[in-house]
């Protein structure tokens, strides 16, 4: 995941491609990659001590939540107080101010796409554990629930703005509405 991030991160700091364009085309590139090597089929047999990061408990409390809790403090903390963050946000704001303000535009940009991609794959272990299967497609239908998620908790696609809380804030809109429908018997 990370390497395959720090590649997407290249082909928009170093070639300019298009951001979108460039992740849209590396996703069908991966996921036909993925495919290829599973031949099409779903993947399990996995030992017990994989299945219980998805399926395990701490004190009665899910351990993917100890995870989260962990990775949104991680986050917060990065984006917040340390300097890559400011850099993160200073490049959104305007590429052009953040050279001139003597920040590594391309290198920044590249550690953020593989930032993103690691936790992206983490997130694909976990949900592999809690499913205890494994497809190239599987994590297909949450892609626009978490383009969804970013934005409903403000942060600017553009770039520039947007808090790790704000986006905690926007899954947990999500996953009320999907347990009330569920809850409700609504499809």
């Amino acid at each position: 995941a990370l390497a395959a991030g720090l590649f997407n991160g290249w082909l928009v700091g170093e070639l300019n491609i298009a951001p979108m364009l460039a992740t849209l085309g590396t996703m069908t590139l991966y996921q036909g990659i993925g495919l290829a090597l599973s031949k099409g089929d779903a993947i399990s047999g996995f030992p017990e001590d994989f299945l219980m990061l998805g399926q395990g408990y701490l004190a009665g409390i899910p351990l993917q939540l100890f995870l989260l809790a962990a990775l949104v403090i991680l986050m917060t903390v990065v984006m917040n107080k340390g300097r890559f963050g400011r850099k993160v946000y200073l490049i959104g704001s305007g590429q052009t101010g953040s050279k001139f303000a003597g920040i590594n535009v391309k290198k920044t940009i590249i550690l953020c796409y593989g930032a993103a991609a690691l936790m992206a794959g983490l997130s694909g272990v976990v949900v592999t554990s809690r499913l205890a299967t494994a497809r190239a497609d599987a994590g297909a239908s949450y892609m626009f629930e978490g383009v969804a998620a970013v934005m409903l908790g403000g942060t600017d696609l553009a770039g520039g703005s947007g808090k790790v809380s704000g986006t905690i804030i926007g899954v947990l809109i999500f996953a009320i509405l999907g347990n009330g429908l569920n809850l409700n018997k609504i499809s």
